[in-house]
C-alpha cells in the first residue's frame, strides 16, 4: 500500500524566490532538451547529421559544461538535481514517445502548468534556507 501525506509549506520570500527559480530552472532544462533533440533530428533529416538523438547524459554534459559556465550562470544559483530530473523527465518522454506508450512530448509552458520541481529531501534538510 502506498501512503502519502500532504504538507503545506509556508515559505519565507527567500524560500518562496528560490521554489520559483527551481520551478523555472526545471521547466527550461525540460525545453531545452526538447528543442535540442528536435533540432538534432531536424539536421539528421536533411542529411546534416548522422546522430539523430542525444541522450539525457549528453545534454546535462553540455548544460554544466558549457551553458552554467558561460551564458547560463544562473542556473548555479539552485540545486543542480532540479536540472538533473527535468532532463530525464524530458528524456523519459521521448523513450515513452519512441515506444507509442504515449504522445510526442511537448513543451512546458510558464502559464498552462502547474509550478513543480524535484526536491532533494537530504539536501533540503541541510539547506540554510530551510
Amino acid at each position: 500500500m502506498l501512503r502519502a501525506i500532504k504538507i503545506r509549506l509556508l515559505p519565507t520570500p527567500e524560500q518562496e524566490i528560490l521554489f520559483r527559480k527551481s520551478a523555472g530552472t526545471a521547466r527550461w532544462a525540460y525545453n531545452y532538451f526538447l528543442s535540442e533533440n528536435q533540432r538534432l533530428y531536424q539536421k539528421f533529416l536533411e542529411g546534416k547529421s548522422e546522430v539523430k538523438f542525444l541522450s539525457e547524459m549528453e545534454i546535462r554534459k553540455h548544460i554544466n559544461n558549457v551553458l552554467k559556465k558561460t551564458t547560463h550562470k544562473w542556473l548555479g544559483e539552485i540545486s543542480s538535481n532540479v536540472m538533473k530530473q527535468a532532463v530525464k523527465d524530458a528524456d523519459n518522454a521521448f523513450k515513452r514517445f519512441f515506444k507509442q506508450v504515449s504522445g510526442y512530448p511537448k513543451f512546458k509552458s510558464r502559464h498552462k502548468i502547474k509550478p513543480s520541481f524535484y526536491v532533494n529531501y537530504r539536501k533540503a534538510a541541510e539547506s540554510p534556507l530551510l
